[in-house]
């Protein structure tokens, strides 16, 4: 027999019997500790364990029999109460607390569980009910049902469940970016750059579009490659940017810093000369410098104490010079180039101012 606890049950030992005699007392024992005398007995049954009924009947010869009977409550299967869908961003935590109550009395032990097919990564604890679950990169955006089960320890367990459907939004991600190490070089010497970057809110699709800046410290940029080369004008630390911005306008940066030393100007060779004493010698001179962004202060000994000075814009690499001499004599004119870091470079030729010969043609008369 069964049924739901509380109930009451009746116990009839009328059908009992003695072969060779007649009976007399009837004794009934309950495992919950009770017990009744008399033919018939009455009991409560309150918990779903197995409810034990033993009946003892004596005769009148002290004779005994006993039969013993089971009661199998039913078993109420567990409340899992409304948990409802849910939504949750990619790579941020999804918790909640799953609840249940068991009518049962007294209550059993209930434990939770996820059916088959939840999502890579969910769990719930069997004992409180709450469930976890941080969604991935890859599994955004998506819908993932979910079944949320309780089931109680009953001899014959119980379950309740719930199906709850989880939307996961995809959220952008910036490029995670690197520009490289720092790096030294001359003003005008190439240096060469290679950056590099992951994009993890476009792990299925790298490089899908994304945007390449960069930015070197001197007013100058470049797009769409990651290994370019630049050359920096003049001498100094420089910090250059690596910039990516992928199709969803997520950007990401680097930096890294560029120190270049000066590069001194370099005066081509200017050879000697001869004048004549009050003549205008005329000096062209030219010279190289890789910081292309130097200004240059050009000075010119003629004689000691007697110099002149010109002062040359940035790109200016020819000079032109004007002077005469009125004493005859050899002249060491030395010409230096400097730029504003302390770079120079002389030159020093000589000017020979001489009386020249002429020859007049003999005539006769």
């Amino acid at each position: 027999m069964a049924g739901i606890p509380p109930f009451n049950v009746v116990f009839n030992a009328t059908g009992s019997y003695d072969p060779d005699g007649w009976l007399g007392n009837f004794h009934w024992t309950f495992s919950d500790g009770g017990e009744y005398w008399g033919t018939i007995a009455y009991a409560t049954v309150y918990t779903t364990d197995p409810f034990t009924a033993t009946l003892t009947v004596f005769d009148n010869r002290n004779g005994t029999g006993t039969s013993t009977v089971v009661i199998n409550s039913g078993n109420n299967p567990p409340v899992l109460d409304p948990i409802g869908d849910k939504t949750v961003d990619e790579l941020i935590p999804l918790v909640f607390t799953a609840t249940a109550t068991d009518p049962d009395v007294p209550g059993q032990t209930l434990t939770f569980s996820l059916g088959p097919g939840a999502p890579a990564g969910a769990s719930i604890d069997a004992l409180t009910g709450v469930f976890t679950w941080t969604p991935t990169e890859a599994q955004g955006p998506g819908i993932y049902p979910v079944k949320v089960i309780v089931t109680d320890n009953g001899t014959f367990p119980m379950s309740d469940f719930e199906i709850i459907h989880i939307t996961v939004n995809e959220i952008n991600l910036n490029p995670v970016v690197d520009a490289g190490p720092d790096q030294e070089a001359s003003e005008g010497q190439p240096v060469h750059f290679t950056g590099s970057f992951v994009d993890p809110g476009l792990l299925a699709l790298p490089q899908a579009g994304e945007s390449i800046l960069w930015d070197f410290g001197d007013g100058i940029t470049t797009t769409g490659v990651l290994t370019p080369t630049h050359s920096f004008g003049n001498n100094g630390t420089f910090t250059v940017t690596l910039t990516v911005t992928d199709t969803y306008g997520g950007a990401g940066q680097d930096s890294l810093q560029v120190s270049t030393t000066n590069s001194p100007p370099i005066l081509e060779a200017l050879p000697d000369r001869t004048a004549g004493p009050g003549q205008v010698v005329i000096i062209n001179g030219a010279f190289t410098d890789p910081g292309w962004l130097d200004t240059h202060t050009l000075t010119v000994e003629w004689t000691p104490g007697v110099t002149e000075t010109q002062e040359l814009a940035a790109g200016v690499y020819e000079f032109q010079l004007y002077h005469a001499y009125a004493d005859l004599g050899d002249y060491n004119v030395t010409i230096t180039v400097a730029d504003p870091d302390g770079g120079l470079s002389s030159q020093v030729f000589i000017i020979t101012v001489q009386l020249y010969e002429v020859f007049l043609p003999l005539t006769r008369r």
